[in-house]
């Protein structure tokens, strides 16, 4: 190292590979190594973070170029990989002040979200008084969405057997995406000459610890969760409104996989061809307490101690972790003598402790939370959507639950289980009578519910086209959600309405996007509706989520796996009232609401994670 840096230089590539080679074997042999690092080498390692993480604040590292050991990626990831490891070994303690700001902002750059680009971008132009300056900003929001609509078609074309291929189709689509990543470049760089401020705010991925710090209440602290690269431990970095720390997790990528597999194992219910789960059917469904300690053990026990007090999380989770919601991780198990649904009940949650919320990316909170950012315009509360016109419509009784007896099947589960088209779909009476307890708790009128002949999407995109949509500060939609290929032909997220002629029912991401929205929440109760748009690697939140944010909402309350009626019919009045009534945060609401389900409903088979714990609150919580 001392010959290759001496020659070379440190920004060298040989010199790089030398210094994460050193970090390798420091990682696993400190002790035989001994103590004393070569001199200089923690100072190539804090120079190379700091020089990396600015080379990344605005510009996207080339993914595709990682693999390249010349390419700039692929250097900063090393840069970054030596960092966790002398981490881990012990070896910047005490000198943490160099390495953790320009780690946390690198690390951001390696981090993708499109949900978060999403989000960044509406908000910024809710920021623009100059005309002009708006109508940039939106075009960047709308190549964006085409850019993101060209790469899934892309993406669905080369999806299928290479047999089946049409070339000819391929071809057009990658040359639709060049045109679109050519015309949002070309748009990029026209708002950076503008004005580069609102540049950094609509496009830069990355925030410093100083503006994560300042955009903190002093009950908050952020959890940035940064994968790793193969043979890296993940960190965890831990920010409040006065302190930042990096917390090397001590589980191998592959492990934490895994794990967080093993506890989504008991979350994934299946109710089958009718919908509906016996109490029978949810005792075999066994969710994995152990797995959930073991996991909580892996990656929430060592942030703990600087927390400092904080009672609302912010979660921005990378790799496997965006797939599971914290607050169903398990601080305690229950008594050995414990059984059945009481296990659940008698466990120490998560959500008993902290009140989460998940970011689409760290730049979200600072994008949310900026002075200049202004709140809803809209001077009505809610508008309602649900409860859609589909199978056995009219023979079910509005809340067709048979837990009102506590014996065999209840509530319905709102997936397609092998449905073929929407008409087939089962109807969610249920969801009726959620919006109208909402309607009754908000002192609606009739005019904001649409429910059953009414849901349809003509009503909604109606309200939109007249601009009448942005006059509601919250949107309910309660109903079925779809991801792709869940019903034959379906080929991107959808939420279903009730289906008419001329109008199949299925209000598309694509639809979404089209929208014109000025929404502090939107309220998504359906299944998997924090799910990716279904294109390979895409990340989650990158399906509905990230549409809705496009279309102008701020934060959602969506779900992680299929969500069972009745549970959502009574949760979501509760956080509703909660947040409206008792002038609780969102994150705080969805906590309550969980835990008085699990811990207080007269049936205990309700104390199940898959019951109470699918939703999460996404973006300011």
């Amino acid at each position: 190292l001392e010959v290759r840096e001496r020659v070379l230089g440190p920004e060298h590539p040989d010199t790089i590979t030398s210094v994460n080679n050193l970090a390798g074997l420091r990682s696993v042999a400190a002790e035989q190594l001994g103590t004393n690092l070569p001199p200089g080498v923690l100072d190539t390692i804090a120079d190379g973070l700091a020089d990396y993480s600015r080379r990344f604040a605005l510009d996207e590292p080339d993914v595709s170029a990682a693999s390249n050991p010349t390419s700039q990626p692929f250097l900063a990831q090393r840069m970054a990989g030596a960092y966790r490891r002398f981490l881990s070994a012990g070896d910047i303690q005490g000198d943490e002040g160099r390495f953790v700001s320009p780690a946390f902002t690198l690390s951001q750059a390696f981090a993708f979200s499109s949900a978060g680009d999403a989000l960044r971008a509406s908000t910024a132009a809710l920021t623009v008084g100059d005309p002009e300056l708006r109508a940039l900003v939106q075009q960047a929001n709308e190549a964006s969405a085409e850019l993101e609509a060209a790469e899934a078609a892309l993406s669905s074309l080369l999806a299928q057997p290479v047999d089946q291929q049409n070339l000819g189709a391929i071809d057009y689509a990658r040359a639709r995406v060049d045109r679109a990543l050519a015309s949002l470049s070309s748009i990029n760089d026209s708002l950076i000459e503008a004005d580069l401020d609102l540049a950094e705010l609509a496009i830069a991925r990355t925030s410093t610890i100083e503006e994560v710090q300042a955009a903190l209440a002093g009950d908050e602290a952020v959890l940035f969760y940064s994968q790793a690269a193969e043979g890296d431990l993940p960190l965890a970095f831990v920010l409040t409104p006065t302190t930042a720390v990096a917390a090397p997790l001590q589980m191998q990528p592959d492990d934490l996989a895994a794990q967080v597999e093993a506890v989504r194992a008991g979350l994934d219910v299946d109710p089958g061809s009718d919908y509906r789960l016996t109490t029978a059917d949810l005792r075999d469904q066994v969710f994995d307490l152990e797995a959930a300690k073991g996991l909580h053990d892996a990656i929430f026990e060592p942030v703990r101690p600087y927390l400092n007090g904080a009672r609302k999380l912010l979660v921005v989770a990378d790799g496997p972790l965006q797939t599971i919601p914290l607050h169903v991780l398990v601080s305690e198990l229950p008594d050995e003598g414990s059984e059945g649904f009481a296990r659940y009940r008698e466990a120490t949650w998560l959500a008993d402790e902290f009140a989460f919320a998940r970011l689409p990316a760290v730049s979200s909170l600072i994008a949310l939370r900026r002075e200049d950012t202004p709140p809803p315009s809209g001077t009505k509360q809610l508008l309602g959507f649900g409860d859609p016109v589909l199978a056995r419509y009219e023979e079910l009784a509005l809340n067709n639950s048979a837990s009102a007896s506590g014996q065999g099947a209840f509530g319905y589960f709102a997936n397609a289980s092998g449905a073929t088209r929407v008409a087939d779909l089962p109807s969610l009476r249920q969801t009726g009578v959620l919006l109208r307890e909402v309607q009754t708790t908000l002192g609606l009128s009739e005019d904001d519910i649409y429910l059953g002949p009414e849901a349809v999407e003509a009503a909604l995109t109606g309200l939109s086209q007249t601009n009448e949509l942005r006059n509601y500060r919250s949107l309910a939609f309660a109903t079925h959600a779809l991801i792709n290929d869940e019903i034959e032909g379906l080929d991107e997220p959808a939420i279903v309405l009730t289906p008419v002629d001329g109008d199949d029912g299925l209000l598309r991401a694509s639809d979404i996007v089209q929208l014109g929205l000025d929404a502090d929440l939107v309220i998504l109760a359906a299944c998997n509706t924090a799910a990716d748009d279904g294109s390979p690697g895409a990340e989650a939140l990158s399906g509905l989520a990230k549409a809705f944010f496009y279309a102008g909402a701020r934060s959602l309350l969506v779900s992680n796996w299929p969500a069972e009626a009745t549970a959502t019919a009574e949760m979501i009045p509760d956080i509703v009232r909660s947040v409206e009534q008792d002038g609780l945060s969102r994150s705080e609401a969805l906590q309550r609401a969980m835990n008085t389900l699990r811990d207080e409903h007269r049936f205990d088979f309700y104390a199940h994670p898959a019951l109470w714990a699918p939703y999460m609150v996404v973006a300011d919580g």
